[in-house]
């Protein structure tokens, strides 16, 4: 969706968007983690997470599908070696040779650090708005 940035917010939200009549606030889910920002890639989506009052649209690179895994796979989660990531994991699975981490995505909608999108005074110092906020 076409996105409206908003001025004085940290980094990681990219602003609003009409998804289907409803004002969503996007939030680049890599740079919430501390992660290098999202590649701009075709399959880019938008996965929108919602808990009670709480919404938010999560830009992802890419969505697999609805994924299956027998109880037997899960494996003990590694926090530490997840960064941010880590706090929001509950299990990690291995099928194909590939890892897969299952997250609780209501609880990065509940984190004190999600809820504060304020922009801190040094922040708006090291950096100049450039942007319409069309709302």
């Amino acid at each position: 969706p076409r996105i409206t940035r908003v001025p004085r917010v940290r980094e990681w939200l990219l602003g609003l968007a009409n998804i289907r009549g409803r004002l969503i606030p996007i939030v680049d889910l890599h740079l919430f983690l501390d992660m290098p920002p999202t590649q701009p890639v075709s399959r880019w989506r938008v996965l929108v997470v919602e808990d009670g009052d709480l919404v938010a649209g999560l830009l992802v690179e890419q969505l697999l599908g609805m994924q299956y895994f027998a109880e037997r796979a899960s494996e003990a989660v590694e926090a530490e070696r997840l960064g941010e990531l880590g706090r929001y994991v509950c299990r990690t699975f291995r099928a194909g040779g590939r890892i897969f981490h299952e997250a609780r995505l209501r609880s990065i909608l509940r984190d004190d650090r999600f809820l504060n999108v304020a922009e801190t005074p040094s922040q708006a110092d090291s950096r100049e708005f450039h942007g319409n906020a069309g709302i």
